[in-house]
């Protein structure tokens, strides 16, 4: 990540900061379904 920041935008690695936070499938969505339910979709589509 900070490589990103420092190659594409030319911030300085001295003050780039990165900071993970999980995030419950639930609490993330595509086309208003959640990823817990189009992961159960996609496990059901498979042979």
């Amino acid at each position: 990540m900070t490589d990103v920041l420092v190659e594409e935008l030319g911030r300085n690695p001295e003050f780039v900061f990165v900071v993970i936070d999980e995030v419950a499938t639930d609490n993330w969505g595509r086309k208003g379904v959640s990823l817990t339910e189009l992961s159960q979709q996609a496990e059901g589509e498979k042979p």
